[in-house]
């Protein structure tokens, strides 16, 4: 931070909404949130499921006829497989914890001059700053019945293979995510911002009068 930066709000997000803000990103109603959540467990489990199965298959196959054919297709094609399915579905099933884990290892900072997201990795603190004079005006997204919702500042924009068209581009947002009160939040960010700007306008044009008189001084006030 800058010595002239000051703090204007600071907060950390909702660590047990944080994965329902990402995994149901268009969907504001808590129920509607909770539906979906469930189904995409349940489709977590399922997979895990499947992919044991195959993967024990596979060794009892091989077990059963080590030396014969069908341990070797066991092994080359069900085992394989099986533990791909196992962990996606694995995966599935720890991403809430990993998810809320993650979020509450986050700090939001407002500042006049930036916006904050610290991640407190335990061996040190990764940094991502919004300089306020150099984004567009913030966007609160997803808000939840709770007023909790996120607070977009950027995007990262991925050009999808085999596409030319403008669907073959893929929008990642970044910012602040399962904010309390995003409203307020995103009000405060902008009138931030706008008084950012007015202060580097500012800046500028003294910087740009000093300059001018300096140049004057030099040449005697011919120009």
């Amino acid at each position: 931070m800058a010595p002239s930066e000051e703090i204007l709000w600071a907060d950390r997000p909702e660590a047990k909404h944080a994965w329902t803000a990402i995994s149901t990103s268009h969907i504001t109603s808590r129920r509607g949130r909770v539906v979906v959540v469930g189904i995409l467990m349940t489709l977590s489990v399922a997979l895990a499921s499947i992919g044991l199965f195959l993967l024990l298959g596979a060794i009892a196959a091989l077990s059963d006829s080590p030396s014969k054919i069908g341990g070797t297709i066991g092994v080359v094609l069900l085992a394989p497989f099986g533990a791909g399915i196992l962990a996606v579905g694995a995966l599935g099933i720890v991403s809430p914890w990993l998810t809320i884990h993650y979020a509450r290892s986050k700090t939001y900072v407002l500042t006049s001059h930036s916006v904050y997201s610290l991640w407190d990795m335990g061996t040190e603190i990764k940094v991502d700053r919004f300089d306020l004079a150099g984004i567009h005006p913030p966007s609160v997204e997803r808000v939840l019945e709770t007023g909790i919702g996120d607070v977009v500042l950027d995007q990262n924009v991925f050009e999808l293979v085999g596409g030319d068209s403008d669907n073959s581009y893929a929008f990642l947002d970044r910012g602040l995510f399962a904010v309390p009160d995003a409203e307020a939040v995103g009000r405060k960010i902008e009138e931030t911002r706008i008084r950012r700007l007015e202060n580097v306008e500012a800046e500028i044009i003294a910087e740009m009068q000093e300059d001018y008189q300096g140049y004057l001084r030099r040449t005697g006030g011919q120009i």
